[in-house]
């Protein structure tokens, strides 16, 4: 939003999203997907599964619980 400020709200959805997201496998240890938050400055990664299919997603909040 700081970005654009008051043109953010004209922007669509193809704008902003980023297409080459971060990801991990279901597999990646919880230390490991926060060291990718901590390294990419992101507070969210997608999980996919080998074939990169969607399976969820990890917000840095999950990894404290």
């Amino acid at each position: 939003m700081e970005k654009w400020q008051a043109g953010f709200f004209a922007k669509t959805v193809a704008d902003i999203i980023n297409t080459n997201p971060k990801t991990v496998l279901p597999t990646t240890k919880i230390s490991d997907i926060q060291k990718v938050m901590h390294k990419y400055k992101i507070h969210t990664v997608l999980v996919v599964d080998t074939n990169q299919h969607l399976v969820g997603i990890v917000d840095h909040y999950s990894c404290m619980i």
